[in-house]
């Protein structure tokens, strides 16, 4: 003869979606009954809903905005950058074209397509949306009021996409400026074209 005698189970037995149990204790340490907890729509809405909505406002007046400083003049778009990085007197051309070459080399996001005749085409490619631009360095001589003949790299930098850079195309080149600093040269920025600045 079994020792338990076994019966049927009810619905009752079973969790259903909105009656979870939720046992309490009072001081005596004796279990109260089970809670029901009540799963509410209207703040799961509130939520979820809401944060999007801000969301969604933000990015367009951000836009508005955008458009808005554009066209009327506010912030000047370019997609295009010329700047004549001169040298200190008494750096040679050969001696500021050799540098450029191991300044573009070291940095990653630059690849030189060509070089030679103190001429180098590259291609940079920017670190979160992969676009890519074209870049030109010429090392020459120049001669200037200041200084007299000195070297001077001029530095052209063009996006293929968009009509704006976002000052992309001036970071461009500053990254060979900044290599060039870093080697303890003297370098003066004269900007010719285009070049925005964020």
């Amino acid at each position: 003869m079994p020792l338990f005698k076994s019966r049927k189970k009810s619905t009752d037995d079973y969790l259903t979606f909105d009656t979870i149990p939720e046992f309490n204790f009072n001081t005596n340490g004796n279990r109260r009954g089970p809670k029901k907890l009540k799963l509410c729509c209207c703040c799961a809405l509130w939520c979820c809903i809401v944060p999007c909505v801000l969301a969604c406002c933000i990015i367009l007046v951000t836009v508005v905005a955008a458009v808005i400083l554009f066209s009327s003049g506010v912030i000047k778009a370019s997609n295009v950058c010329r700047i004549n990085y001169k040298m200190s007197p008494g750096v040679t051309v050969t001696q500021t074209f050799a540098q450029l070459v191991d300044c573009l080399d070291d940095v990653q996001s630059y690849r030189i397509i060509s070089e030679g005749n103190n001429t180098v085409v590259a291609e940079h490619t920017t670190s979160f949306w992969k676009y890519v631009d074209d870049v030109f360095f010429d090392v020459i001589r120049m001669e200037t009021a200041e200084s007299g003949n000195v070297t001077v790299i001029e530095a052209y930098s063009h996006s293929r996409v968009g009509k704006s850079d976002f000052g992309q195309n001036y970071k461009n080149l500053n990254l060979v400026k900044d290599c060039f600093v870093s080697m303890a040269y003297e370098v003066d920025e004269d900007i010719v074209e285009g070049c925005t600045f964020y």
